[in-house]
Parts: C-alpha cells; structure tokens; sequence
C-alpha cells in the first residue's frame, strides 16, 4: 500500500523485483524516471554515482544485508553504513577488502 502511494522514500529493490514479477512488467517500468545505464532496480536506487553507492550497488546485487557485510569485512556495521552514505571513505586496505568480498573490479573514489 505504501508503493501505490508513493510514500516509500528508500524502496527495496527485492520488493521491486517481486511487484514487478507479479505485474508481469520489467521493474524499470516502475519508476518515473531511469538513468539511460540502468539495468535494473538496484541501479536506479543505488546509482554507481559515489563510492558509497557503488559498495552499496554491490552488497545488495549479493544480496548481503549491512550486518552481514559488515561482519564479513571485521568492522562494524556503522561504519559500513558510513561508507554507504560516503560519510567516510575506506581506506585502501578496506577497499581491496570490500572489492574481494563482492568481487568486483577496482572501487574508485
């Protein structure tokens, strides 16, 4: 009821994949407006526009929660949340961390 609303301000890209399956449209269909890279829902929520949004990106195409990276990665989820929302920005030794984990190319910032 909150989507048909438009009163969810941070949607769950999981919960877009799952109205749109049961719609039978694409889950881009679901939004206003698409960058021209977008693949999917994920893309359109967490743009690879930062570093924290890239991380972010990532996390949730491995479907990991903030808790569960966090632990993964020796540190507190604070301070994962930090580097989602590019309060702070991880060090070298971190990012080589975090690219391993979620196994992606290079994280610039």
């Amino acid at each position: 009821m909150a989507y048909e609303k438009n009163k969810v301000i941070h949607p769950n890209p999981f919960t877009i994949q799952k109205i749109a399956k049961a719609l039978q449209i694409k889950e881009l269909d679901l939004f206003p407006e698409v960058p021209e890279d977008a693949k999917d829902a994920i893309d359109v929520i967490c743009p690879l526009a930062s570093t924290g949004l890239k991380i972010k990106n990532l996390r949730l195409r491995k479907r990991l929660q903030q808790k569960d990276l966090a632990r993964m990665l020796g540190i507190h989820e604070v301070s994962l949340c930090r580097y989602e929302k590019d309060l702070i920005k991880p060090d070298e030794k971190m990012k080589k961390r975090i690219e391993s984990l979620l196994s992606c190319a290079k994280i610039e910032t």
